[in-house]
């Protein structure tokens, strides 16, 4: 059983994680709304996600992959907006 970030995950599960890793990550790479993001760090959600999905007993692919996705956009849409409403006060502050 291999153990990485507090996700422990048998044979099986990290066959399946590594199948909705690729398959989503093939979808990220195309999706226009995370465009611009760091590749790495979207390896890094996305892995993230697939870890967080999988260690939770989803041991379909499709479905791990779909729930990482969606984990992705939302976490990084999340981020995004924070740094914007950060640099509005910045401005709104005169610098």
């Amino acid at each position: 059983m291999a153990q990485s970030a507090g996700y422990a995950l048998g044979p099986e599960a990290i066959a399946v994680a590594a199948e909705a890793f690729g398959r989503s990550w093939h979808f990220i790479e195309q999706d226009p709304v995370l465009a611009g993001q760091e590749r790495q760090t979207l390896k890094a959600e996305l892995a993230r996600a697939v870890l967080s999905a999988a260690s939770s007993g989803e041991r379909d692919h499709v479905r791990l992959a779909n729930r990482a996705i969606g984990e992705v956009r939302q976490r990084l849409e999340r981020t995004h907006k924070g740094r914007r409403e950060a640099q509005v006060r910045w401005f709104r502050q005169g610098f």
